[in-house]
């Protein structure tokens, strides 16, 4: 078997040596036989002539060579192959237009397929995968929540289910490096998280037990900041990092590969858990860890759970949770880890699943255009296809003949959509908000190269089969009598081009109406009254340092520095405060009424936010009752708050609270000042009840605050002027970059303005190629039936008739779409319900601007074939003929 194979490989990959060897073969056996013949004294030339007659013509024999060979089919394949190259290389502006169509198709496909395959279906780069479990809480709504209480967490790690256990944290908090304050991406992590996880140092070396004790303080870099911030240099060991006024020494980076287990943030720093405070790892109550663990050999997940879950019931039991608590944190969870934390995941795969069906739709109608390139092409090749029949092909080689052709064309646009998926996938992640990119692995794997190759051979079968099957139905005698004819056409009544036109406008039509939800969506939610006025106001998140400042110096701090940016030239008002509208920040707090009916419950939570004085003059949120916080709301005064309205019909209903008296975090407030609602972590949810407090009053430590400016002029010049103010604060101020509260508006709505920008170029996309299929079938048409027209003219018939009759022709296929694209579209719209927003799947005015559309761009389409028609001249067209 060995030697047959390696035989079949020399004659596919030595074929001229091989050739030469049988012609020489030949000729030995051909000289042998005339030998006989002139052996039995005949004369040469009889002799050679009786030899030939004999072995029975050199060439048959040769092809009987050739076929035991065993390579024929792969010879035949590779023979298309090249021909179908020279038909390609023969007419460069349908190559072209082909290679574009089904490339840009391709190439969108791909790099949907290539971010879903990094965000849903790729496990983390780490050993055994399968093994990780997330710990977590689950609710009796069966939602999940945060691991349990550090406390029991440490509880967990006797369980014989699990080999290993460790609890982290992630937040971007501000460091310290060669004497510059910024903010980096820290991760909060106990000694065995590298163990567990199975991460090894690149360089250095990871945690060790020892390390939780800070003696002396280390951390681990991520490899993308050590890169970045270091510019990867191997001396990195042994700097140091200022972190909570803590020292840190370098002791190592991790590798390339691992980024952390949250897919798309790379983890910049890694520090030893006990710097979340030793009231965190001791807080009964504290649900804000994530915890990790890995399965021992040969235990389940299930069995897992069933050992964790009574540990965590004694826990509750023994910290004397209420029961809402309870309710909230039900039970455990042991949960695949293999794939990492699913927050991005849930944002995204919605949207995901929604753009690859329509790249798909793309694709189909990017097809169906090639399909009617192909279509024409065949029917101008007839001619040569019927004489192929004459002469002994068989259909089905002629039908090998186009699907060779198909699957080149196939090839050659899938490598250039491949090269395009590479600069679509990292423009699609520039979508993403916040102050770091995002980071996936977007490296190739089978899952990539699989699709790539199912998609090149979908494509080519699906563009390639109708030009196959109407050539496989050539009439011999009427094609090379009569060119013009089309076989598939008199049996089916419409010509493949026209179905295919058809089904390009049905797909045009719903991607046209999703595209104007999508667009329609974000419309509503930008006209959304979110409660303030974000024109002119410019934000910028500042940390101030040391993180052990005293409450009395922070406050100090704010002020000064309140007071020094509002006197900057161009600052029409200025203002600190825990969180902005839209800054996706929350803090919640309960409340209690002062002198309320104790019978009247009123649970839930209130949102709370530390404002400076002038926080409702520069976000421009209306004082409803009573007076907004002045400079003389400090410390040495009774404590304020004010309310919001939706807070003040929630706790007291029809009655004033001005001069109500409330308790907030075992503080005693009086209620001074009713403001406006304003919306709170997007433009979607409901209005929030919110309560505000004095910076001056602090409840919380306020180590970091928003700047809020409203500006005169300019924005971008003051902001560049405040920041300057900032930075001669001194180096422990560390300021974010300037972000408008319009850009962060835009940031909460980032998946809908993806969603909408990436329908809408899909939708002109789809549309573009549904017009050139169009115009393609009619120009066909015209040409096809230009006998038939000139004959008519010469009768009398007037040129504008002509031209009506084309027309007519090209915008009843387009109707033909519509007709069968609308019902499509309203059930597509009503599967993304939950996407959509202020806009419905049956609106009259989206359905009829979307049939004006359609129908003008058909209009277009037909009009150059209208009036090619309209010129013909029978003379010439008699010449041809």
């Amino acid at each position: 078997m060995l030697t047959d194979l390696l035989f079949r490989l020399r004659s596919l990959l030595r074929r001229g040596t091989v050739e030469q060897e049988l012609n020489e073969e030949l000729r030995e056996h051909l000289e042998h036989e005339t030998q006989k013949y002139l052996d039995t004294g005949m004369s040469r030339s009889d002799a050679a002539r009786r030899a030939r007659l004999a072995m029975g013509g050199l060439e048959a024999v040769k092809e009987e060579c050739r076929d035991a060979r065993g390579t024929r089919p792969l010879e035949d394949f590779l023979a298309d192959l090249r021909h179908a190259a020279r038909i390609l290389f023969r007419n460069p502006t349908f190559s072209l237009v082909a290679l574009l169509s089904i490339g840009l198709a391709i190439g969108v496909n791909t790099a949907i397929f290539s971010l879903a395959n990094a965000m849903l279906l790729k496990t983390l780069p780490l050993p055994e995968p399968n093994r990780l479990v997330f710990l977590n809480t689950v609710g009796e709504d069966g939602d999940l929540h945060a691991a349990p209480p550090y406390p029991c967490l440490e509880r967990f790690r006797g369980a014989s289910a699990l080999s290993g256990m460790a609890a982290f944290d992630l937040d971007r908090m501000p460091v310290i490096i060669d004497g510059r304050a910024e903010k980096v991406l820290v991760q909060l992590a106990s000694a065995s998280y590298f163990d567990v996880l199975g991460v090894p140092a690149m360089l250095g070396r990871t945690f060790v037990t020892t390390d939780e004790h800070l003696d002396p303080p280390v951390a681990v870099l991520g490899y993308e900041f050590w890169q970045r911030r270091f510019g990867g240099t191997p001396d990195v060991l042994g700097r140091t990092i200022t972190f909570k006024d803590r020292v840190l020494t370098v002791v190592g980076v991790t590798g390339p590969t691992f980024a952390g287990l949250l897919p798309g943030m790379a983890v910049d720093l890694t520090v030893p858990i006990i710097f979340a405070g030793a009231e965190a790892l001791s807080a009964r109550g504290r649900f804000g860890f994530e915890a990790v663990g890995r399965l021992a050999n040969g235990a389940a997940q299930e069995q897992a759970e069933a050992e964790l879950n009574p540990i965590f019931q004694a826990f509750m039991e023994e910290t004397g949770a209420s029961a809402g608590m309870r309710r909230t944190f039900s039970r455990m969870a042991v949960i695949p880890a293999g794939q990492g934390l699913g927050e991005l995941r849930e944002q995204v795969t919605q949207p995901l699943l929604l753009l690859a069906g329509i790249a798909g739709m793309v694709l189909l109608i990017a097809c169906a255009n090639v399909a009617i390139l192909l279509v024409a092409q065949a029917a101008a090749r007839r001619h040569e296809f019927a004489t192929r029949v004459a002469i002994g092909a068989s259909r089905e080689r002629l039908v090998r003949q186009l699907l060779a052709e198909s699957l080149l064309l196939g090839v050659i646009a899938t490598c250039v959509g491949f090269l395009l998926a590479r600069w679509l996938t990292a423009t699609l992640l520039r979508f993403a908000p916040g102050p770091a990119p995002i980071a996936l692995d977007l490296s190739l794997d089978h899952r990539v190269i699989l699709f790539s190759a199912a998609l090149c051979l979908a494509t080519s079968l699906l563009f390639g089969l109708v030009p196959a099957v109407g050539t496989a139905r050539v009439a011999t005698y009427t094609d090379l009598k009569r060119r013009s004819t089309n076989a598939l056409t008199k049996r089916l009544g419409l010509s493949p081009g026209t179905v295919l036109v058809i089904v390009q406008f049905t797909l045009s039509m719903v991607l046209l109406m999703t595209t104007a939800l999508l667009v329609g969506t974000v419309a509503s939610l930008r006209n959304v009254d979110a409660g303030f006025r974000p024109e002119g106001v410019t934000t910028f998140e500042v940390e101030s340092l040391p993180v052990n400042a005293s409450v009395e110096a922070r406050v100090a701090r704010w002020t000064m520095l309140v007071d020094r940016v509002a006197a900057v030239p161009g600052v029409q008002s200025a203002t600190v405060s825990w969180l902005t509208p839209l800054s996706r920040r929350d803090r919640g707090v309960g409340i209690r009424v002062l002198g309320a009916d104790p019978a009247v419950k009123r649970p839930g939570l209130v949102a709370l936010n530390h404002v400076s004085a002038a926080y409702f003059e520069t976000m421009r949120i209306p004082l409803r009752r009573g007076r907004t916080f002045t400079s003389r709301d400090d410390g040495s005064a009774g404590e304020v708050a004010i309310v919001s309205e939706a807070a003040a019909r929630y706790y007291f209903g029809g009655a004033d609270p001005v001069g109500q008296r409330i308790e907030i975090a075992k503080r005693v407030r009086e209620i001074v000042g009713v403001v406006g609602d304003t919306k709170h972590q997007n433009l979607r949810d409901d209005i929030a009840r919110f309560v505000y407090v004095p910076v001056l009053q602090p409840i919380d430590r306020l180590g970091s605050l928003f700047l809020a400016v409203r500006t005169r002029g300019e924005a971008a010049g003051v902001a560049d002027a405040v920041r300057r103010e900032l930075s001669s604060l001194g180096s422990d101020i560390v300021v974010g970059p300037a972000t408008t509260m319009r850009e962060q508006i835009d940031r909460t709505l980032v998946r809908e303005r993806l969603m909408a920008t990436l329908s809408l170029s899909f939708g002109v996309l789809g549309l573009t190629l549904g017009a050139i299929g169009l115009f393609g079938v009619m120009s066909s048409s015209v040409l096809r039936h230009r006998r038939e027209i000139v004959v008519r003219m010469a009768l009398g018939t007037t040129a504008r008739s002509v031209r009506t009759r084309v027309l007519r022709e090209s915008l009843f296929v387009a109707a033909i779409g519509i007709v069968f694209g609308v019902p499509l579209g309203v059930i597509g719209g009503r599967a993304l319900s939950s996407l959509l927003f202020g806009v419905q799947p049956t609106s009259l005015p989206i359905i009829a601007g979307c049939i004006g559309i359609l129908i003008t761009v058909a209009a277009f389409a037909g009009y150059v074939p209208a009036r090619r028609a309209s010129r013909l001249n029978l003379a010439s067209v008699l010449r041809a003929e």
